[in-house]
């Protein structure tokens, strides 16, 4: 009875372990930790620019990254974090 305690134990960890790897590897195949304006807007599902600019950019200022004098990226992690917040998405549709 005890062995298959520990069994049913190993077996829920390896599942929420591979669950988790598999999330990992599905976010983190596609698109590198540091994300250009058009890996962004792709991966948001954004069409041009003008509208990333109006409706998203100001937004995602706290994950913005800077290289050197004219590169700035976003870390994916926190846009993906941001998106994921049912508040975020709300303000959005309303055009706030």
């Amino acid at each position: 009875m005890f062995e298959e305690m520990i069994q049913q134990m190993r077996d829920s960890v390896r599942g929420t372990v591979l669950d988790s790897m598999h999330d990992f590897i599905s976010n983190d195949g596609k698109y590198p930790l540091a994300l250009t304006q058009k890996q962004v807007m792709e991966l948001i599902g954004c069409g041009d620019e003008s509208t990333f600019a109006i409706s998203f950019k100001e937004h995602l200022k706290f994950a913005e990254m800077n290289y050197g004098k004219s590169g700035t990226k976003w870390s994916r992690d926190l846009v993906i974090d941001w998106f994921k917040e049912p508040r975020n998405l709300q303000l959005q549709r309303r055009g706030k």
